[in-house]
Order: structure tokens, then C-alpha cells, then sequence
């Protein structure tokens, strides 16, 4: 670069702004380049040093040849793609500790890149048809709900980025893509599109092509090629990562729309847990009755019937304050509402009782088991924070289904 004149060259490139590398050369050479930098410049070569993890097999040890432990990328490549690869990396980069990889997580990640697929592949067939300017409905719950999620997940998003913190940057947008655009919106958007409302289905579509158009761009840092294929086939000219980064707007942050879709994801989770407890078949068309609080209830009834008819098999959903459930009702509770599924006629009630006393004994003994570890200072100072994240989160797994055993058991009496 010209050094020791000051060339143009020199004052462009001199300082740079990051220096990324790995702890264990932080004094044989960054602190020496810092030195350097400063003796023969008068300033420091970087403002900023990132400490990336080093990568070690699943069981923390450092890779080599000698122990047969390595992961070739050029084995990956052909295996899971680059893009998993990439995106395994990035999600596992925790600030300054070893990262642990291994074919697990590879396979998570081209999990991962299937449905990203999948999920394009759905929308663009979804809305070829759009119209542009079709007249278009007022927007759903789920409509005003997802724009809000998308929002929070941009600003999430870039906020990680700014503080380097990749592995907590590509979880949000992992969990956006996954759990509320996969899971929970395009679910629910078949409602419309499959339906006899023309201005609904267009402002679906409209909805599901915009944030499919600010997704990819915010996927694209992690995976760039799957990203850019898909970009192709969305009809993009210009590569994406010439693209604008999504940022944030205020405006479509919208509590209330999450409120709702909170209420609802929950009741669902909690009728899916029930039908599963009680072995309840896939088939099986149920009728719900809520009592509680007449608002929330209503909300379900008048505003999501179709919506739990489509995700929960419910055949038809009622409010009825003073229920009183007999014989063979199954009880759910989501806040201050309370869920009752009749099952008579739909599984051996009796039979399923006895099979849930038997399960309510053994899950007690595995809960007991974990209670019992959490207690143990040793095991909390000794163990690693993530075997300890996880035991905690096992036993409030346990500890919510005891909660339902029981309810079964009560409603029995």
C-alpha cells in the first residue's frame, strides 16, 4: 500500500475496521500487529477485533487428521451443500467458545434449506395469479400479525449483526422462517387462497409475496445461494446482495394482532396436546366449548372457527360460560379460558384413564430425576450452561404435561 509514504492507497485500506480471528492468537499476532500498527503508523491497523470460536468435533476436541475426526467441507459440499454448512457455522458462533460440530447439525440445517425451498416453491405457485391491481380486502389478523412478527425480527436481526453476534442473528431468522411463517402463516393463509373470497385470497397473496421479497434478502447473509436461486425464480434482475437490507418501520408493529394470534397459537398447542394425551385419531372432528372471560372466548369463536377447524380438527367451537363437563370431557386451560373437548365415543375413556395413571407414575420418576439434579449446586456450578438450559427446560416440558395428566384425572372424579 505505499507504506512509509502516505499513499492514497495507504490511507484507504489503513486502518481497517475489523480484524476477525481466533483467540488462540491473540498475543503471537493481533497483539503484535496492534504494536506494529502503532510504532511505524502512529495507529492501530483495526478498530474492532471479533474472537470467533474455534471448531471442534461433537465431543470438544480439536480436529485432526490423527484422531480421524474431522469434517471435510469438500465432503459436506457434496453431502448438505455449502449453504448448511454456512448456516451450521453461523448459528453455532457463540462469542469466544469452542464450536462443537458435528453431522447433526449439518442435517438440521439442510432440514432447514428444504423447507426455505419448500416454502418459496409454495408461495410463488400461490401467487402467480396476482393481480396487481385486484381490489383487496382489509387485512386479517394473521395478515397484520405477521408484517408485526417480521418487523421485530428485521430489527432483532440487525441489532445482532451490529454487536456480531451471528449465532443469535441467524436464530431469529431461523425461528421467523420456521415457526411463525411456515408453521403458523402460510397455514393459515390457506384458508383464504383455497377459498371462495376473491378480494381475501389477493391480499393473502399480496402479503405472502411482500414477505417472502424482505425475507430473502434477510436470509441471504447465512445462505446465499439457495437465497439467490430463489430470487431468480422471483424474477430479481440484480444479484440480491446488491438488494436493500430490510430495516425496520414502527408502523407495522401491531400488539394487538399478536395478542390475538398469541391466544389462538396457544388454544391450538393445547388441543393438540390434549388430543395427543388422550390418543385421540388424526381423523377425529371434535367440538370445543370455552368458558372464561367472554371477550377472549368470543375472539376464538367469531374470529378463528375456521382457523381451528383447519389446524386443531375442531368441528364446530361454542362459548358457554357455565359448562359443566361430564363424563368422558377432556379439559384444557389457556390463561384464564378453559378449553373441553368431549371424546365420548371417539376413544375408550376408561381405558385411557388407566394408561395416563401409569404414564402420570413414570413421568413423576423422570421429573423427580431432573428436580433432583437442579438442586445439586454441584451439577449447576460444574455443568456446562447449556446442559443446564436444557435440563431446565426437560423438566418444565415434564411439568406441563403433568399439569394435563392431572386435569384428566380431575375431570374423571
Amino acid at each position: 500500500m505505499g507504506w512509509p509514504e502516505r499513499t492514497a492507497d495507504l490511507n484507504r485500506f489503513y486502518p481497517t475496521s475489523v480484524l476477525v480471528t481466533g483467540f488462540d492468537i491473540l498475543f503471537f499476532w493481533v497483539a503484535r500487529m496492534v504494536m506494529m500498527g502503532l510504532h511505524f503508523v502512529g495507529e492501530a491497523p483495526f478498530r474492532q477485533v471479533f474472537v470467533n470460536p474455534l471448531i471442534v468435533d461433537e465431543d470438544g476436541r480439536k480436529m485432526s487428521k490423527s484422531k480421524a475426526n474431522v469434517i471435510d467441507p469438500l465432503e459436506v459440499k457434496e453431502t448438505h451443500g455449502m449453504d448448511a454448512l454456512r448456516f451450521t457455522l453461523a448459528r453455532s458462533a457463540t462469542k469466544g467458545q469452542a464450536l462443537r460440530l458435528s453431522i447433526g447439525e449439518l442435517d438440521e440445517a439442510r432440514n432447514f434449506l428444504n423447507k426455505v425451498w419448500n416454502m418459496a416453491r409454495f408461495v410463488l405457485t400461490s401467487t402467480h395469479d396476482l393481480d396487481p391491481d385486484a381490489p383487496a380486502a382489509t387485512p386479517a389478523w394473521e395478515d397484520r400479525w405477521i408484517r408485526s412478527r417480521l418487523d421485530r425480527t428485521v430489527r432483532r436481526v440487525r441489532e445482532e449483526l451490529e454487536r456480531y453476534n451471528f449465532h443469535l442473528a441467524a436464530d431469529a431468522v431461523y425461528r421467523f422462517t420456521w415457526h411463525e411463517f411456515c408453521d403458523w402463516y402460510l397455514e393459515l393463509a390457506k384458508l383464504r387462497l383455497y377459498g371462495d373470497e376473491p378480494e381475501a385470497k389477493a391480499t393473502c397473496q399480496r402479503v405472502l409475496r411482500e414477505t417472502l421479497e424482505e425475507l430473502l434478502p434477510l436470509l441471504h447473509p447465512f445462505i446465499p445461494f439457495i437465497t439467490e436461486e430463489i430470487w431468480r425464480h422471483m424474477g430479481g434482475d440484480e444479484v440480491l446482495a446488491y438488494q436493500r437490507f430490510p430495516t425496520p418501520s414502527a408502523d407495522r408493529i401491531d400488539e394487538q394482532a399478536e395478542a390475538r394470534l398469541g391466544l389462538l397459537q396457544a388454544a391450538i398447542g393445547e388441543i393438540r396436546a390434549l388430543r395427543t394425551d388422550l390418543r385421540v385419531p388424526a381423523a377425529a372432528e371434535l367440538e370445543l366449548i370455552i368458558a372464561g372471560p367472554e371477550g377472549q372466548a368470543r375472539q376464538l369463536v367469531d374470529e378463528f372457527s375456521a382457523a381451528l377447524g383447519r389446524l386443531a380438527k375442531i368441528a364446530k367451537a361454542r362459548y358457554q360460560a357455565d359448562y359443566v363437563p361430564g363424563g368422558a370431557t377432556a379439559k384444557g386451560v389457556v390463561g384464564e379460558l378453559s378449553l373441553y373437548l368431549p371424546v365420548e365415543g371417539v376413544v375408550d375413556w376408561k381405558e385411557e384413564l388407566e394408561r395416563i395413571r401409569r404414564e402420570l407414575s413414570k413421568l413423576d420418576k423422570e421429573l423427580d430425576s431432573l428436580e433432583s439434579r437442579l438442586a445439586n449446586e454441584h451439577f449447576r456450578n460444574r455443568a456446562p450452561e447449556d446442559v443446564v438450559a436444557k435440563t431446565e427446560a426437560q423438566a418444565e416440558d415434564l411439568r406441563s404435561q403433568r399439569r394435563r395428566l392431572v386435569r384428566h384425572l380431575e375431570s374423571s372424579t
